[in-house]
């Protein structure tokens, strides 16, 4: 359903069921709800050995969400190898067993050892024809050498997750 221009009424106009279904109530559904969730957190997430197993990093979410409805996940965080040069594997996942939904590479080239890199994902999942809850967290892993990788964070350079409706399906 796409949103349709409202129309420019006069006075003395009757209006009917149906002009009222479209004008209001259909452009109502077809627009985008927002933000539905966000965390925001200043703490560093750091993996433990194993360190190239995929491992939550704390930015969990829960969101109630309408049926036929687009959502738009947005992560952020500051990612470096501080255990060596390497290359760092991000996912966004969610439900209980989880399920991903996206990853992202960051190549060893794009990374420096020594300070924070930045790095978003931005992704969009349609949850399909049904209503419900679901719960997204992100993991971090070591791409390849068995060492530390870390989602920097700190008051100035927090990490964020943010869910939004951005529209009808």
């Amino acid at each position: 359903m796409a949103f349709t221009t409202p129309s420019t009424w006069v006075a003395g106009a009757i209006l009917t069921a149906a002009q009222l279904n479209q004008q209001l109530r259909d452009n109502m559904i077809a627009t985008p709800r927002g933000v539905l969730g966000k965390q925001i957190l200043t703490t560093a997430f750091g993996t433990s050995a194993t360190h190239t197993t995929m491992q939550d990093t704390g930015q969990t979410l829960s969101i109630t969400y309408e049926a036929n409805r687009i959502l738009r996940v947005t992560v952020q965080a500051h990612y470096y190898p501080n255990g060596g040069q390497q290359s760092i594997n991000m996912e966004i996942a969610w439900g209980a067993t989880p399920t991903v939904v996206g990853r992202s590479f960051m190549d060893t080239v794009a990374l420096s050892s020594t300070s924070a890199q930045t790095s978003t994902c931005v992704m969009y999942v349609s949850p399909g024809a049904t209503a419900g809850t679901a719960t997204f967290k992100t993991r971090i892993g070591a791409a390849s050498a068995n060492t530390q990788v870390t989602q920097f964070a700190d008051a100035t350079l927090p990490r964020f997750f943010i869910v939004e409706d951005i529209g009808v399906a």
